[in-house]
């Protein structure tokens, strides 16, 4: 999952504390490949999230955009993200910590 932090002046724009990708990455000798799966969550800092973009992915599963597999992988790592969010308090911080993940800007 890739995420990215809201700005003062995004906030009033979009509500969400962060938007989280879901990707796959297949590490490779140079460059790395980096695929996003098309669905994507908001989260709002310890209140809820949200999956987003499911016409996308939806529409990139009929239209054959996924490889072998990666279809699954993309709704059970959405799925797990966000289970993992709500056993954490919706606290983005907090579930990464909980994976050994520390980031002094978060």
């Amino acid at each position: 999952v890739r995420f990215q932090w809201q700005t003062t002046a995004l906030a009033a724009q979009y509500p969400y504390d962060y938007y989280l990708d879901t990707i796959r990455v297949v590490e490779t000798a140079d460059p790395w490949i980096v695929r996003d799966l098309y669905l994507d969550i908001l989260v709002y800092e310890g209140k809820r999230a949200e999956v987003v973009d499911t016409d996308d992915y939806l529409a990139a599963q009929s239209e054959g955009h996924f490889e072998a597999g990666e279809a699954d992988f993309a709704l059970n790592a959405t799925h797990d993200t966000l289970n993992a969010l709500a056993n954490h308090g919706y606290s983005l911080r907090m579930w990464l910590e909980s994976r050994n993940i520390n980031l002094t800007w978060l």
